[in-house]
C-alpha cells in the first residue's frame, strides 16, 4: 500500500513540476467569487477540464466555469472527469454524451468503460456479455465474451470466456488463445504481462512470449526504461523487451527515477544504479523516489533528505515524507503533528501552524485552522481567512468552496474593480440532450 502510494506521489510530482512553470502569481492576491451554484445544487466537482459535474436534486450534469448548467442536470449517474465522449447513467443502463450532452450512443450498456485514450474504443456489456464498441456506437466485436478490458495501443482486446483469458484484434480474431487466469495488462509499450496458473509471464507487443511463466508477482511500475519483477521471493529489474537487467535479489525494490531505485535488504533500505549497484548503503528505516536531485528517507521514526552521493541535506526531523508542490521547491510537512511548507533550502515558507493544507497552486495553499478552511501564499501570509467549511485547490483558476450557507466557486483578482458589462438576455431554457441510434452490428 505504502508503495502505491508513493507510485500515486510520482504521478502527481510530474504534473505538479509542469503546473510550476505557469503558476506565478501576484505574491499577495485579492479573491473574489466566480459564482454560486444555483438553488438545488448539493454536490459539485473541481474543473478538471472546461465542464465540472454537479448534483442538483439527486440528478447528475455539468456547468461551465460561469456557472452556467450547460449539461442539464437528468443524469443517475455521470463520470467527474468530462471527456469527448463521456459516459453516463439514464436508469439503469449506461450512454455516451459529446460536449453539447447529446447522447452519440443510447443508454443501453449493463456495464461500460470509458473510451481508451485515442477515444476509438469501449468496451461494453450486455445481458452479462461483453463486447467492443467505436466512437458512433458500432459494435466492432458483438457482445459473446464473460468479460472484456481495455484495448491495448497494439489494437489487442483483452477478453475472457469460460473463467480464462486471451486476445482479439478488433476485428475480433483471436490473436492470444484463452490461456490465462487473469486479463493481460500492458506494463510497457512493448510488454504485455499474463498470470497462469498463479506464475507471472510477458509477452511483447505481437502477443510472442518473452518470459516464461516463473515470476510471482506482478509488475506495477516501468520507469526511465526498468521494470520491477519478482522471483522466489526476491525483486529485480528487467528491461522493456523483457531482458533480464538486475536479478533478483532484494528484499523488495520501487520505480527508478533519476537513475536510481530504492531498494530493500533485510529490512534496511537505499539505492541502487540502473546496473544493479548499490550506490546509497541500504541503512535507512524507510525512503521515497529521487525527485530534482534529492529523496526522502527516514531513520528513527523521523523524515530528512539525502542527497545522489548519500550525503544529508536535511536531517530526519518531520513527522511525515514530505510531499513537494507546484510552487519550485516547495514541499509539504508535519512537524508534531501540524503541517506546514518548506523550501528547497528547507528553510519555513508557511511554519506548521496548520491542521492540514493542500498543494499549492496559483500561488497559494489551502489550509485548515481549527476546522474551517483558507489560503496561504508563499510567504505564509493568510490573504483567504479560513471560513470556509471545505476548500478545494484552485483547478482552471477556481477553487469550489462552501462557507457553510454557500457552494461556489471563488477565483484570484488583482484587486482592481471591473466595469461591469450589460447584461444579456436569457436564451430559452436548455433542451434536454439529442439522441443517438442505438448501436447496431
Amino acid at each position: 500500500m505504502q508503495d502505491l502510494l508513493l507510485r500515486w506521489r510520482l504521478t502527481l510530482c510530474l504534473v505538479l513540476a509542469a503546473v510550476a512553470t505557469t503558476s506565478a502569481q501576484d505574491p499577495t492576491p485579492k479573491w473574489e467569487w466566480a459564482f454560486e451554484l444555483e438553488n438545488g445544487i448539493t454536490e459539485a466537482k473541481p474543473f478538471f477540464g472546461k465542464l465540472a459535474r454537479v448534483q442538483k436534486n439527486g440528478k447528475y450534469g455539468y456547468i461551465d466555469m460561469k456557472g452556467k448548467m450547460v449539461i442539464p442536470a437528468q443524469f443517475d449517474w455521470a463520470d467527474d472527469h468530462f471527456m469527448p465522449l463521456t459516459k453516463v447513467m439514464l436508469g439503469s443502463k449506461y450512454g455516451y454524451i459529446n460536449e453539447k450532452g447529446d447522447f452519440v450512443i443510447l443508454p443501453q450498456f449493463d456495464a461500460c468503460t470509458p473510451f481508451d485514450k485515442k477515444n476509438k474504443y469501449a468496451s461494453v456489456s450486455i445481458n452479462g456479455k461483453w463486447g467492443i464498441v467505436d466512437k458512433k456506437g458500432k459494435f466492432v466485436i458483438f457482445p459473446h465474451y464473460d468479460n472484456s478490458a481495455h484495448v491495448f495501443k497494439n489494437g489487442f482486446v483483452a477478453v475472457q470466456k469460460s473463467g480464462l483469458w486471451g486476445m482479439v484484434n478488433t476485428k475480433g480474431t483471436l490473436v492470444v488463445p484463452f490461456l490465462y487466469d487473469e486479463a493481460p495488462r500492458a506494463v510497457s509499450k512493448s510488454l504485455i504481462e499474463v498470470r497462469k496458473n498463479g506464475a507471472v509471464g510477458y509477452l511483447n507487443a505481437k502477443a510472442v512470449e518473452v518470459l516464461p511463466h516463473e515470476y510471482s508477482s506482478t509488475v506495477i511500475d516501468c520507469q526511465e526504461g526498468l521494470c520491477e519483477i519478482r522471483q522466489a521471493g526476491k525483486s529485480g529489474y528487467m528491461n522493456t523487451k523483457g531482458k533480464i537487467v538486475i536479478e533478483p535479489q532484494f528484499t523488495t525494490t520501487l520505480f527508478f527515477t533519476e537513475g536510481l531505485a530504492r531498494v530493500s535488504i533485510k529490512g534496511k533500505y537505499g539505492f541502487v544504479d540502473k546496473k544493479g549497484k548499490i550506490v546509497i548503503n541500504t541503512i535507512y528505516d524507510n525512503a521515497g523516489f529521487f525527485f530534482r536531485g534529492l529523496a526522502p528517507v527516514q531513520l528513527k521514526g523521523k523524515w530528512g533528505y539525502i542527497n545522489k552521493d548519500g550525503f544529508t541535506v536535511v536531517s530526519p526531523q518531520f513527522d511525515n515524507e514530505p510531499w513537494f508542490s507546484s510552487v519550485p521547491g516547495a514541499k509539504k510537512v508535519d512537524r508534531n503533528g501540524k503541517c506546514g511548507f518548506v523550501d528547497e533550502a528547507y528553510n519555513w515558507m508557511v511554519q506548521p501552524l496548520y491542521e492540514d493544507a493542500s498543494f499549492f497552486s496559483s500561488g497559494v495553499a489551502a489550509v485548515r485552522e481549527r476546522g474551517k478552511w483558507g489560503f496561504v501564499n508563499e510567504k505564509g501570509e493568510m490573504i483567504i481567512p479560513a471560513t470556509f467549511a471545505s476548500a478545494t485547490e484552485f483547478m482552471q483558476g477556481l477553487s469550489l468552496v462552501n462557507d457553510g450557507t454557500r457552494l461556489g466557486y471563488i477565483r484570484l483578482t488583482d484587486g482592481k474593480k471591473k466595469k461591469a458589462k450589460p447584461e444579456k438576455e436569457e436564451k430559452p431554457a436548455e433542451k434536454a440532450p439529442k439522441e443517438a441510434t442505438k448501436t447496431g452490428k
